[in-house]
């Protein structure tokens, strides 16, 4: 969700850095809209990302925790 933010903003800001300040790329460690200006058609290479934010892990869940509320299904359906 940061970086669709992110290109919404390379409309106003391009490449220049200093109306940026690249506040995403130093707090989150993603690629700012300065940067993201770079990428044809959004297209980020892999290696820009940082690798904290490329691992997608799902932990078993014990027959007590299946009956709470909580639902990954609810997370999919919001995108």
């Amino acid at each position: 969700m940061h970086i669709v933010e992110e290109f919404d903003r390379v409309k106003h800001i391009g490449f220049d850095s200093k109306h940026c300040r690249c506040v995403l790329w130093r707090t989150h460690d993603l690629p700012c809209a300065c940067e993201l200006a770079r990428y044809h058609l959004g297209v980020i290479p892999l290696t820009e990302i940082h690798v904290m934010w490329t691992r997608l892990r799902f932990f078993h869940m014990s027959c007590s925790d299946a009956s709470s509320k909580s639902s990954i299904q609810q997370e999919f359906d919001k995108y």
